[in-house]
């Protein structure tokens, strides 16, 4: 009896220990760092509700029918783009965020007037969401400063895919924008400074045609660069009371009016970009810009021009008004690549060329027959027509140190010449044949390339004869 009785009060203290630790449990999620979604609340907003500044809510798999409302410092994490939704109903915005220091990744938002409102924030970043679907903007920022948006696909947006009102020193970086409605635009900057758009793509594929691809209005000391801006019906970078902005290194192509359109702005500085096949390369309505920057002008699908120097650069200004002209047109596309040099210091690599430059790589490899390392550099040129193809590269010695030899497909190139060179760069400029393998070697390392080339070729045909006993 008195054993069954001992066995029966350690149970009553095992059940009185669950039931602690599930109480505890349940009160934790509020003070922990990690809040799960449905697990800990059934909510997204509950969740929030519930959270302390600092908290980052994780939120699993499914749809979640709410009007988010963010108003403490927190990061909003979904599980999986594909998987995880937040949808408005066809009503109000999806979130709202009002709090300073809040991340919002890994969702897809839609069917809300307003995808992702912010108002009066400061260093928030949405990031790897889908935004679709919504009446209105995407992503609307108003009042707000230092936010990063970036890597987002947004798509089937009414107006903006990003509207920026009022708010300035932000990133746009790295977005992929689909302007599939008659009055879309990809992104448009009304009175915001000193804001940063770089490397987003921005398609329009209305029917009708879309308005544009990306718009200023009232904004100051913005930089437009390195962005993909193609088939907008009205423009692919309009300027509108707009002054001081950097347009540099962007690829404009395909639009029904204007590649670029300037309607009395002015002191903006225009130059390595691509202008491809637009009706109008670019339009001036009361405004002047500088077209050029230290030699290096903007590519002109319609320039006709000669390069008999030859450098890269056109003979003969191209002229867009009487008052504006490009007196340095590239005679081919401008490329840029960043990569590391041996001491993982960032370093960007310049390319003009009438060919297409991909699968740029700088590399490194240790060489056992010599003892030490080999650097060099490498991409592939593909033809664009059947001509006589050039580079010019502009290689920053931090990265490979000169005089340089060339190869295309493994032999000299048909003309090698070193055009420019300063304390921290040098420029060559080389002629070939054909899609071609090119790679950019140290001139004291060619006689060690050739040599190790031929042995592992000799090595290479040793083994053959070796296994098939010639």
């Amino acid at each position: 009896m008195r054993m069954h009785k001992q066995a029966l009060l350690s149970l009553l203290l095992l059940l009185v220990a669950a039931v602690s630790c599930n109480s505890i449990s349940k009160v934790a999620p509020s003070e922990a760092e990690l809040i799960e979604v449905p697990y800990d609340y059934k909510s997204i907003q509950e969740a929030i509700n519930n959270a302390n500044p600092g908290n980052t809510i994780f939120v699993y798999n499914g749809t979640y029918y709410e009007h988010v409302i963010i108003n403490k410092s927190l990061s909003l994490i979904g599980q999986n783009v594909e998987i995880t939704t937040i949808d408005g109903s066809g009503t109000g915005t999806a979130i709202h965020i009002s709090a300073n220091n809040v991340k919002v990744q890994g969702f897809t938002v839609r069917n809300g007037e307003t995808g992702i409102h912010l108002k009066n924030c400061n260093t928030i970043i949405i990031e790897e969401t889908r935004i679709e679907n919504n009446i209105f903007d995407g992503i609307k920022m108003e009042s707000s400063i230092n936010t990063t948006i970036r890597r987002n696909t947004i798509e089937k947006i009414s107006q903006n895919a990003i509207y920026l009102l009022n708010s300035s020193s932000n990133v746009i970086v790295y977005n992929n924008i689909t302007c599939d409605s008659r009055w879309s635009y990809g992104i448009l900057l009304y009175h915001s400074n000193n804001n940063t758009i770089n490397h987003n793509s921005v398609k329009g594929t209305a029917p009708e045609g879309n308005e544009g691809g990306i718009g200023l209005l009232y904004s100051y000391n913005n930089s437009i660069s390195n962005n993909f801006i193609s088939n907008n019906n009205w423009c692919g970078i309009s300027l509108r009371y707009s002054n001081n902005t950097l347009v540099w290194g962007n690829t404009i192509i395909g639009h029904k009016w204007f590649g670029v359109r300037l309607t009395y702005s002015y002191h903006n500085i225009i130059y390595c970009n691509n202008f491809v096949d637009n009706n109008y390369q670019a339009s001036l309505e009361n405004a002047n810009a500088t077209w050029y920057f230290m030699n290096l002008g903007n590519y002109w699908s319609s320039y006709e021009g000669q390069d008999l120097e030859p450098d890269g650069v056109g003979d003969k200004p191209y002229e867009i008004d009487t008052k504006n002209i490009d007196r340095f047109p590239l005679m081919g596309k401008f490329f840029e690549f960043t990569t590391l040099t041996e001491m993982e210091q960032k370093v960007k690599v310049q390319i003009v060329s009438n060919s297409t430059i991909s699968n740029f790589r700088f590399i490194k490899y240790f060489r056992p027959e010599r003892g030490q390392n080999i650097s060099l550099i490498k991409f592939t040129s593909t033809v664009d027509s059947n001509c006589t193809s050039f580079c010019r590269i502009t290689i920053p010695h931090l990265l490979l140190q000169g005089p340089y030899e060339v190869l295309v497909n493994g032999t000299p190139p048909i003309m090698l010449r070193e055009i420019a060179s300063t304390a921290t760069y040098t420029t060559l400029y080389f002629t070939y044949i054909n899609s071609n393998q090119v790679i950019i070697v140290p001139e004291w390392s060619m006689i060690f390339f050739y040599l190790f080339s031929m042995i592992d070729t000799v090595l290479l045909i040793a083994a053959v004869k070796k296994k098939f006993r010639f």
